[in-house]
């Protein structure tokens, strides 16, 4: 049962990095304001390496 849990697991994680050509990893809190000003905030960010990564620490610390 451990092993189904973990295939699932990992079959998600695929799916969710796919549809990038650079792909890279950022771990720690970082936050960024979208154009309608919602602002996201996560603790592991997957993003493009090419276009690079818009969150950053600075954002969170403005916006407390």
């Amino acid at each position: 049962m451990k092993y189904l849990g973990l295939l699932i697991l990992l079959t998600m994680l695929a799916g969710c990095s796919g549809h990038l050509e650079e792909p890279a990893v950022s771990f720690g809190k970082k936050c960024a304001v979208t154009d309608k000003g919602q602002v996201n905030y996560s603790y592991i960010w997957i993003y493009n390496k090419a276009d690079g990564l818009k969150a950053d620490k600075e954002t969170c610390e403005k916006i407390e």
